[in-house]
């Protein structure tokens, strides 16, 4: 997986969406919403989700992936799939978003953080997406 950094201060869906995709930022852009600061305020978060995960799955469609919320923890790593996770944060209504490698391995697209490798054990994660290749 090639590492994307984040560009925006809330496009972190953009940039794991990138990765899990072989996508550019730009690329991932074109499918994956921005979410605006407001939206985070208040109910229509979820809105955005859903949103999101819509388009996260047409982008799966498009990729010949089956994309599939998993349920946990624990998650169970599979061989050639990919994943989203959603990572708590300090901040209400707002989840940070990393990809992660079939080996647990996650890419935190924030920029302090890009150099860090850790396994997604280490990790508070609040909920996956796998996308797993379609044979």
């Amino acid at each position: 997986m090639n590492y994307v950094a984040q560009k925006h201060n809330l496009g972190c869906l953009i940039a794991a969406g990138a990765m899990v995709f072989d996508l550019s930022y730009e690329q991932a852009c074109w499918f994956i919403p921005l979410p605006r600061e407001e939206d985070l305020k208040d109910e229509s978060v979820n809105e955005v989700t859903e949103l999101a995960v819509s388009r996260l799955q047409s982008l799966s469609n498009l990729s010949a992936k089956e994309m599939s919320a998993l349920d946990g923890p624990p998650f169970d790593l599979k061989e050639g799939c990919r994943y989203i996770a959603s990572l708590e944060t300090d901040r209400p209504n707002f989840l940070h978003s990393v990809a992660v490698d079939e080996t647990g391995t996650v890419f935190d697209p924030d920029l302090d953080n890009q150099h860090l490798r850790k396994h997604w054990t280490e990790y508070q994660i609040k909920a996956v997406l796998e996308f797993r290749p379609i044979k």
